[in-house]
């Protein structure tokens, strides 16, 4: 898009002589940043990480070179919805402390945004 917005405005195309490539995070890298998120000040049980890697690599390839797939931003959103999940059920639970389980990521997980069948689908306007 940016491209062609370039191409159509030569004198625009002139006064930006330099291009930043963004590429797409790989899956390990999307994992390593949901993992620093995480930190090392949160608490969780262990069964959380592994079921972290195993979502993030059933992504589908179509959905991580889509260009409307958030990347980074939908890992970080991924997150701050675990945490919701998690300090819920200790609000809940009454616990003075919150620690995010397994459970809590696949509650996450079930949520619309996070559903692979909401990413895939074309966005058709009209009838």
């Amino acid at each position: 898009e940016m491209e062609i917005m370039m191409k159509g405005n030569a004198g625009l195309a002139s006064r930006v002589p330099y291009t930043i490539e963004f590429p797409n995070f790989t899956r390990d890298e999307l994992y390593q940043i949901f993992v620093s998120i995480l930190g090392d000040k949160i608490p969780y049980e262990e069964g959380l990480l592994p079921a972290v890697s195993r979502y993030i690599n059933s992504i589908p390839k179509e959905v991580l070179e889509a260009k409307e797939f958030s990347n980074a931003r939908f890992v970080r959103n991924l997150f701050e919805r675990t945490w919701a999940k998690a300090a819920t059920r200790c609000q809940l639970d009454r616990s003075d402390t919150v620690n995010i389980t397994e459970g809590d990521f696949n509650h996450a997980i079930c949520d619309a945004e996070f559903r692979f069948e909401n990413m895939r689908r074309e966005r058709v306007i009209g009838f």
